[in-house]
């Protein structure tokens, strides 16, 4: 795992709740009924060890994809178990029931809008908070380990050993149904201390 100090721990945190507070009056918003996002629990872990953060053992997931371009670069993942994503789309689309197996068109777009609503709001509170221009690209759809994605973007794109694991919970609705995953920010280098060095000022 990847140590913080206790003031940096706090600022990413904060950072974090204010993006969790956007997305939930956008998630509100999308599906038109009281959408409530837990306060989120935030850890540091080198990329190998992220599957075990998640919980994922290997498993395909449900993961969307967005690159972070602007002042800061970096990827951004939403990762859910197959299942989750399966109830969450159900919701997006106002299904009865959710459906099992291959996601369809449908149901990706569905969950490519919600990974895009997360994204562009930690993007939108890394904008503010650095004073300058954050964006993220078109989300990508996938269902694989989160494992094998996760060295292959490090590979590619991402120089930076480690990942911050920010598990976001939700409820939906006024019978709480609980859904979520874990959003996985891949810093590209340099950019977490950037964001560290910018909540710091503005402390």
């Amino acid at each position: 795992m990847i140590a913080l100090d206790e003031r940096e721990h706090d600022a990413v945190c904060e950072l974090v709740n204010i993006a969790s507070g956007n997305a939930a009056s956008a998630l509100a918003q999308l599906l038109g009924q009281r959408t409530m996002i837990s306060v989120p629990k935030l850890t540091f872990a080198e990329i190998e060890d992220i599957s075990n953060v998640l919980g994922a053992s290997g498993a395909p997931n449900v993961v969307v994809s967005m690159q972070i371009l602007g002042d800061v670069t970096g990827c951004l993942l939403l990762i859910m178990p197959s299942e989750r994503a399966h109830d969450l789309s159900a919701r997006l689309l106002r299904l009865s029931q959710p459906q099992s197996g291959e996601f369809d068109r449908n149901a990706q777009s569905a969950l490519q809008e919600t990974a895009n609503i997360l994204g562009g709001a930690y993007a939108g509170a890394l904008g503010v908070v650095l004073n300058g221009i954050v964006m993220i690209s078109v989300p990508s759809f996938g269902v694989t380990p989160p494992g094998d994605l996760l060295m292959r973007l490090r590979t590619a794109s991402n120089p930076t050993p480690f990942g911050l694991c920010i598990e976001t919970t939700f409820t939906i609705g006024d019978d709480a149904v609980e859904c979520g995953g874990h959003m996985v920010l891949l810093p590209g280098d340099g950019a977490l201390e950037s964001i560290v060095s910018s909540l710091n000022l503005a402390a």
